[in-house]
């Protein structure tokens, strides 16, 4: 095997969390398995109710047939409009940044810009520009310099799921 190109640079956790994803763990999975998922569920109003309703998750651990090893990332197609976890579509094995990218420009039809990926979803850039004029408000600035919840030490890491039904 050889070395990938600058064009085709493996997928890394700190390469997810630079462009925007947000990583949680689900149930019953082990805690070094984290799922990273971007929503775009907001990008088409008119289809989809609320952001979690479409998105595009990845986590670590894939067989790959030519190395013969765990060496690529589960993809899947996610969509949690009637619960959590309600659909899963896995869509292939995926290894280099360029697969994923393109995935996501030909799933929403919009020009890669990780700078309107804020929060864990991709925005629109009026919706992009919005959320960066309201975070300079004095009031969010406080906030987000104490944090109110101390479980969470990682701000790429998504607020933990919870179970409607319990």
């Amino acid at each position: 095997m050889t070395e990938p190109t600058q064009s085709a640079a493996f997928i890394a956790d700190d390469w997810l969390k630079s462009v925007g994803f947000k990583w949680d763990t689900p149930d019953r999975n082990h805690p070094e398995n984290k799922h990273w998922t971007l929503w775009f569920g907001d990008l088409d109003r008119a289809m989809f109710s609320s952001f979690e309703d479409v998105g595009i998750e990845v986590c670590y651990g894939a067989y790959n047939e030519l190395s013969k090893e765990r060496d690529c990332w589960f993809c899947w197609l996610r969509s949690d409009c009637a619960h959590r976890y309600s659909r899963f579509l896995h869509i292939r094995h995926i290894r280099f940044q360029h697969e994923l990218v393109s995935m996501i420009t030909g799933l929403t039809g919009l020009p890669w810009k990780p700078e309107n990926h804020l929060y864990g979803c991709i925005r629109r850039d009026e919706d992009a520009e919005r959320i960066r004029r309201s975070e300079q408000r004095l009031d969010i600035r406080c906030i987000k310099g104490e944090p109110w919840k101390g479980d969470i030490t990682d701000e790429t890491q998504a607020p933990p799921r919870t179970n409607p039904n319990a």
